[in-house]
Order: structure tokens, then C-alpha cells, then sequence
């Protein structure tokens, strides 16, 4: 056996460049791996700092509830509670604007008592001026404000609170930490508690309570016991790690779905490698065997260079490779919010072992079948050169594939999952690995037909002829239809998603969207007095509106007017919108979008229960709409019955449209509502800034999938090497009969169109039903893709499988031409 390993090892040194090649599509495999699985951790821990921020080392929140119960709370009747509370501290939250000449900032206001500033670790002061006692008129602002506005401890400064301008003291500026951890839009600035007491004329209550859990108490049985105590607000813990993992999961959950084809389609290439490595090697392993080594000698020589030179190696360059594409892929997926702080990446000791584990793995499982089937080779065909590999049934081999596409199609329908849907995607693929070998013998029976008769099509003739029952075409086409089944969904999904949201941007029917605190009536006429305003439209909505008996929540419902929204909003794939528009006016009914109608698994005439601030009220489904708003999580009803039923009284946006430059009126609304802190965006805008959150994440998706088909063109390069090998015999027959070197490159070419076309075509099958999968996908996520099929995009990876196929096989077809004919059929 140590013979054999020094073999082995001077064996692999000598092909360096295969050997690099191997440990590469390894690593790469193995990087991809832990960049997906580390990118969770990262995001979370991320997400969950971000919010610790905000919160400092409390635990519970109590809150107003969202159903509008009651906008204030107790905070004495924490003590109802019982014991096992370190401390429980309210405050009052909200915004000012800070005003100075011409500037008007937008600020995030905290009221709280100092002293429980200090105890939830929410800052640390680099400079103060009389802080305490912390009473009256006295404010805390971050360092970057301070230096930005040029303001120094024991200055005055002005602050609109709820659209009246105080005059605060500057009586301390804080370090960059915690809850002063400021971003551009909207920093920090602390001021007494009871001075927003008074200002509310809420003596004795707060909006707010943080409470701390003492230690080794559990925290879930104190929030059930408060949540006995606040029965008519919401309890929750501070920073969920449950809530963060589901935040993620949108972003890393399709990252993974393409990183099964990613691992699919590089065992492919390590298998046909290491094809080509026994095939090289039978000669060797015969003589070995000769001399009395034992299969599972050699068997067990072949599979430690597998394992150790090739997964180990490629499963240490793959952790290594990994931390650099997790911190590129973190980068692509992060949302700009989140990565204000910077793009921080998380991964642990486990994840890297793992990753090890899985390069290993999947170098043995990739390489079992070639060293299998040549331990059974017979010692004397291992030493002439006679073996041939067997032959494999297609037509049992197709009734496998057809089972295995048609589970993929039933499988996510019997119980929509991810873990479903992921089962769907890996039977499909293999499904459609099995179907390869009727699909290339049908193309070569097709073209054998045309091409009968004609002395160029004798060529073509026996390239086709070739093709037939050659195992390592089929893996070629198989390889192929995958990455190209791989680009071309997520192509499609990626163009779909713009096509979407252009069309969102077709259906409003207004220019500028504006949101400034308590808009009503007059906030409407105010915002039409700007020039350059044509109309207005204020919007009444509720956000994240419960659905009865479910676990389910409606991001946003907006109550309409018959007589007014049309005009705002085209509601697109509905044939009677005017009906429908009536009908809301007229009666509880509701129209959800199509995405919504999925995920709910509603139908026109359902009665939908929503918990609202009156209670619960039944809507009728009377229509469905098209719309990627809120991630397809929308609904429309009745105006009267939105502000009845949930108690709003003021807009939730008013929509503006503009007859002239919408950037200008833009800015004149601003103008005209600079103190009043308000949100001011033209439509162009919000959908450019939506059409960027989109392509972040679309973007690591398309890596991964360019990912698939890099790989799997070199394993197409890697089959037609291998089947060069394997035919460098019949080739130099060929010739030795009289076929000339451009009539064999000729062959060569035609095989490689035949295996390109078909695997083009395969691969437009594969994207169909991938795609279909990925709906189930896409549904689970709680997200909405209206998928639109282009016949320009699979006309353009059709012709890129053949151009791909056609390139890899000009190395085999020069080689060709180069066959030393003696040598080959010495033999014969």
C-alpha cells in the first residue's frame, strides 16, 4: 500500500494544474457552502445589535398594543407582576426637528429619567454642563450631531416637539454608543421624562416600559406574567433571536435553495474528474493488482487521494475562500439600514469544521462510483487496455426520470414547505440528469435522418451515431441543462421582479407620496396649495393588521373611496374595477392582492376575520388585484369602514399628483412642511430605491447561479476530455481507413452542437421547472413574484449551452488531429 500512495502523491504533483483544478472546484464548492450557512449568523447577530442599540441590556417591552387599545401605560402596575424584576423604566418616545436658521434635522426623541438611562447601558457621556439634576429643559445629543452642528455642552439649541419650537440646554453629549450609534437621518437626542409628562399631560405614565429580567430568572414566564398584568397592551421581548432568524430568512433561505445546485452540479464535475483519473490509471492499478495488491488496496489508495488531497485540501481552501465570500456576500445582501455600522460578519469554529466535512464528503460521494466499478475490473483487462465500460439501460433509466420530475412537481403541492420545495428541486434535477440520455438519443436518431444521403452527412451521420448510448455526453448534456436551467430561472425571476415593480410604478397614478405627523383634511388642502400641485389624495391605513385564528398578519390595508382612487391607482388584473370600488363603499368587503390570496389560501366570496381596534370584523373577498407593494402583503377596503372599524384618524400618506417636474413639487412640499419633519418622496424615487433593495439581493442569487454554470461548463470540458480519451482508438481507426483530420474535427463539432443543443433545451425545461418550484419558494418566503416568461432570454441561454459546448470541444477536436495512429492501434 505505501508503494501505491507514493504513486499517488508523485502522481499528482506531476499534473499540478488538474490537481489545483480539483481542490478549487472543491474549495469554491465548499466556500459557497459556508458563506451561505455563516451568512444567517451574520445577519442575525447584526440585526440583533442593531436593536440592542435601541434598547440597552432590557430584556421586555411593554408597548401600546397595535389595535390601538390604549396610546399610554402604568408603569406602577409592574409590581402585579412579582417578583424576579431587576427594574422596569418608562419612557416616552417620538420625534423632534431640530431647527437652526435654514436647517431642519429630524431627530429620534427619547424621554427618560438619567439615572435609567444609565442602568440600561444605553450611553456614555464625553462631555456635560449641569446635567443633573436631569429636569425641565435640558437635552443629551451624540457626539457626531455635536461636532456637525458645531455644539458644545451648556449651548441652546432648539427642538420642535409635536409642532411647537422649545429651547433646550445642552446638558450633556455622548460617545458613539448605544442608542447615539447615529446614522444620517434621523439621530438621537434625549430629554427629561416628565417634561414630555407634562407636555402630554401624562403625570403617572409613560408610552413605553423596559423591563430587566433578574439573573437565571426566565424570561418567557415573566413575559407571560406581564402580559396577565398589561392585558390591554403588547409584551415582547426586546431583541427576538426567533424574530431575527425570520428577518433573515428571506435573503438566506433562496442563497441556499442555490447553493443544493451549486453542490449538485459540482459532485458532477468531481465525479467526471475523477473518471478521467481511474481511466489514466487502470494500467497502473493492474499491475499493482498483479503483484498482489488486493481491491481494497487500491480501492482504499483511490479514495484516500479523493478524500484527503482533494476534499480535505479543497475543504481548507473552501473556509478560507469562505470568510472572503461571506463578507462579499453580507455586503450584496445587507439593506443599507443595517449596514450603516458597517457589514460585520459572524461565523464560528462548528461552521468551519463543517464546511471541512461537507468538501470531503462531497469529494467521496462524487468519486465512489468510478473507484467502485474499477475494482471490479478484471486483472487481465486491466493490464491489455481491453475493458469497456458497460453500457446503461436508457430506457430504465428515463422511467426513473420521469418519476423523479413528476415527484417534483407533486411534492411541494401535497404540503407546501421549504423543506418540500428543496426536496422538489433535488428530485428535479436528478430527474432530469436520468432524462439526458433519451433526450441526446432521440436528437441523434433525429439527426441521422436528415443527414442520411448526403456525403457531408455521412459525417454527421456517424457523429450521431456516437452519440448514442455514450454515458459521457449524457453527462454533459445533464451538466449543461443544470447550470443553464440554474441562470436561466433566476434570470427570469431577477427580470420578472423589475418587470413588477415597473408595472407597480404604471398603476399609481400620482407622482409624490408625502408623510408628515397627524395629516388630516387640512394637512391635504395645505399640501394643494403648492405650486406646481394638480390633486391630492389623503390615504387612511392600517399596518400589520392581524388575521383571526392564524398566525398571519396583512402588512398594510388602505380604505378607499369609490369616487377618489381611481383616479390614484389603477387596480390592475381585476375586469371590473369600478364594481368592485363601489362595492367596498357600500358593504364590508375586501379586495387583497393575488400574493395575499396565495399565502392565505382564499378564494372571491371568503370571509376573511381581521382583528381590528373595534374588535374583530368579517370582510368578504370580492376581487383580487395585482401588486408587489409590501411584498404582495396588501388589501383595499371601504374608507368609512377603515376608520370605524380601526379608529384612525388620521392619513397614513397623502398622494399627490403633479402637473410639472415631480422633483420640483418635491421640493416644494418640503418646503412648505419644513416644520413638520416630513417624508417627502416622488414615486421614481420610491421605486429606484425598491428596484436597488431587489437587485442586492438578486444579485448574490445570480452569482451563485453563474456560480452553477462556470462549474458546470468545466465539467462539460472535463467529459469530452475524458471521452477523447477513451476514443483515441476508434479515432485513429477512423483515420487509418481514410477519413481526413478536418472530416474528424468535423465529427467532433457536430457531436458537441448535437450535446449543446440538447442541453440547451433540457436546460429551458430545467428553468421551467425550477421556476415552478421556486413559486412554492417564493410563497413560503411570504413574498410575490408574478413570474413572466421571456422568449428572448431562453432563445439567449439556449444558443449559450451550444456556444459553451462547441468552444469546450475545440481542445478535444486539435488533439484529434494530433493522434499518433501507430501507437493507438498497436494493439488491434
Amino acid at each position: 500500500m505505501a508503494i501505491a500512495l507514493r504513486y499517488v502523491f508523485r502522481t499528482v504533483l506531476a499534473r499540478k494544474l488538474r490537481t489545483a483544478l480539483l481542490v478549487l472546484s472543491v474549495g469554491v464548492s465548499a466556500a459557497l457552502y459556508f458563506a451561505s450557512t455563516a451568512l444567517t449568523t451574520s445577519l442575525t447577530g447584526m440585526y440583533a445589535d442593531r436593536l440592542q442599540e435601541t434598547y440597552g441590556n432590557a430584556e421586555i417591552v411593554v408597548e401600546p398594543h397595535p389595535r390601538g387599545w390604549s396610546s399610554l401605560v402604568l408603569p406602577g402596575m409592574v409590581q402585579d407582576a412579582g417578583e424576579g424584576i431587576e427594574y422596569a423604566i418608562g419612557v416616552f418616545e417620538g420625534a423632534a426637528v431640530y431647527r437652526r436658521h435654514d436647517t431642519a434635522m429630524p431627530m429620534s426623541l427619547t424621554a427618560v429619567a438619567f439615572q435609567d438611562l444609565v442602568r440600561m447601558d444605553r450611553m456614555s457621556l464625553a462631555a456635560e454642563d449641569r446635567l443633573l439634576p436631569f429636569r425641565g429643559h435640558k437635552a443629551i445629543v451624540g457626539s457626531h450631531t455635536a461636532t456637525a452642528y458645531d455644539i458644545a455642552a451648556g449651548d441652546y439649541v432648539r427642538l420642535e416637539i409635536l409642532g411647537t419650537v422649545y429651547r433646550f440646554r445642552v446638558a450633556g453629549i455622548a460617545h458613539p454608543v448605544g442608542m447615539f450609534i447615529e446614522d444620517a437621518e434621523s439621530p438621537a437626542v434625549v430629554v427629561p421624562r416628565d417634561f414630555m409628562a407634562a407636555l402630554y399631560g401624562a403625570r403617572g405614565q409613560v408610552e413605553t416600559i423596559y423591563v430587566k429580567a433578574e439573573d437565571g430568572q426566565d424570561k418567557q414566564w415573566l413575559i407571560e406574567r406581564l402580559e396577565r398584568v398589561f392585558r390591554r397592551n403588547r409584551v415582547r421581548e426586546s431583541v427576538s433571536a426567533r424574530e431575527a432568524r425570520e428577518w433573515t430568512r428571506e435573503l438566506t433561505i433562496p442563497l441556499q435553495i442555490m447553493l443544493v445546485l451549486v453542490l449538485m452540479t459540482a459532485g458532477f464535475i468531481k465525479h467526471t474528474a475523477f473518471q478521467v483519473i481511474v481511466l489514466e490509471r487502470l494500467p497502473v492499478i493492474g499491475t499493482f493488482r498483479s503483484v498482489g495488491a488486493t481491491r481494497r488496496i487500491t480501492s482504499a489508495v483511490l479514495f484516500l487521494e479523493s478524500s484527503v488531497l482533494y476534499g480535505g485540501a479543497g475543504g481548507v481552501v473552501g473556509g478560507a475562500l469562505g470568510i472572503g465570500a461571506l463578507y462579499v456576500v453580507a455586503r450584496w445582501s445587507t439593506p443599507a439600514w443595517l449596514a450603516e455600522d458597517g457589514i460585520r460578519i459572524a461565523f464560528s469554529a462548528g461552521q468551519l469544521a463543517s464546511t471541512v466535512l461537507v468538501a470531503v464528503g462531497l469529494a467521496l460521494a462524487s468519486s465512489a462510483i468510478p473507484i467502485i466499478r474499477s475494482s471490479r475490473i478484471p486483472i487481465k483487462a486491466l493490464l491489455l487496455g481491453g475493458h469497456q465500460s458497460k453500457q446503461r439501460s436508457i430506457g430504465r433509466l428515463s422511467t426513473v426520470g420521469a418519476v423523479l420530475v413528476a415527484l417534483a412537481v407533486i411534492m411541494p403541492t401535497l404540503a407546501p414547505s421549504l423543506l418540500n420545495a428543496v426536496a422538489g428541486i433535488v428530485a428535479g434535477v436528478v430527474g432530469i440528469v436520468r432524462l439526458a440520455p433519451l433526450a441526446l438519443t432521440g436528437a441523434a436518431a433525429a439527426v441521422s435522418l436528415v443527414a442520411a444521403g448526403s456525403r457531408p452527412g455521412a459525417v454527421a451521420e456517424l457523429a450521431a451515431a456516437n452519440l448514442r448510448g455514450n454515458r459521457h455526453a449524457q453527462n454533459s448534456v445533464a451538466l449543461l441543462s443544470i447550470g443553464i436551467g440554474s441562470m436561466l430561472m433566476i434570470n427570469t425571476i431577477s427580470s420578472s421582479v423589475m418587470d413588477g415593480l415597473a408595472r407597480d410604478q404604471r398603476d399609481m397614478r400620482y407622482d409624490v407620496e408625502l408623510w408628515t405627523w397627524y395629516m388630516d383634511r387640512a394637512t391635504a388642502r395645505r399640501a394643494h396649495t403648492v405650486d406646481g400641485v394638480r390633486d391630492v389624495l389623503g390615504m387612511y391605513g392600517l399596518s400589520r393588521v392581524p388575521v383571526a385564528d392564524s398566525a398571519e398578519d396583512i402588512d398594510m390595508i388602505h380604505g378607499v373611496r369609490a369616487d377618489r382612487f381611481p383616479e390614484f391607482w389603477r387596480l390592475r388584473g381585476s375586469d371590473d374595477a369600478e364594481r368592485l370600488y363601489s362595492q367596498l363603499d357600500r358593504e364590508r368587503t375586501i379586495i387583497p392582492t393575488y400574493a395575499l390570496q396565495k399565502r392565505l389560501g382564499l378564494a372571491i366570496g371568503d370571509t376573511i376575520t381581521l382583528e381590528l381596534a373595534r374588535g374583530r370584523r368579517d370582510y368578504r373577498v370580492i376581487g383580487l388585484f395585482h401588486s408587489m407593494s409590501w411584498d404582495g402583503s396588501y388589501a383595499l377596503i371601504g374608507e368609512r369602514f377603515l376608520k370605524y372599524d380601526g379608529l384612525q384618524r388620521w392619513y397614513d400618506a397623502l398622494y399627490v399628483q403633479a402637473d410639472r417636474d415631480a422633483d420640483a413639487v418635491e421640493a416644494g412640499i418640503r418646503q412648505r412642511f419644513n416644520r413638520r419633519d416630513p417624508w417627502v418622496r416622488t414615486v421614481a424615487e420610491i421605486m429606484e430605491n425598491t428596484r436597488q433593495r431587489n437587485r442586492e439581493l438578486l444579485r448574490g442569487l445570480q452569482g451563485f447561479a453563474f456560480m452553477a454554470l462556470a462549474i458546470a461548463v468545466i465539467g462539460v470540458v472535463n467529459n469530452l476530455l475524458i471521452a477523447f480519451i477513451e476514443r483515441r482508438r476508434s479515432l485513429a481507426l477512423y483515420r487509418s481507413i481514410g477519413m481526413e483530420q478536418g472530416q474528424v474535427v468535423y465529427m467532433l463539432l457536430t457531436e458537441a452542437l448535437i450535446c449543446g443543443a440538447i442541453g440547451g433545451l433540457i436546460g429551458v425545461g430545467a428553468a421551467l421547472l425550477l421556476l415552478y418550484i421556486a413559486d412554492y419558494v417564493i410563497r413560503a418566503l411570504e413574498m410575490y413574484v408574478l413570474i413572466r416568461y421571456s422568449a428572448a432570454l431562453i432563445a439567449v441561454f439556449f444558443l449559450v449551452g451550444v456556444a459553451a459546448t462547441v468552444l469546450a470541444s475545440v481542445s478535444p477536436a486539435l488533439k484529434a488531429r494530433r493522434i499518433d495512429l501507430l501507437r493507438e492501434i498497436r494493439h488491434e
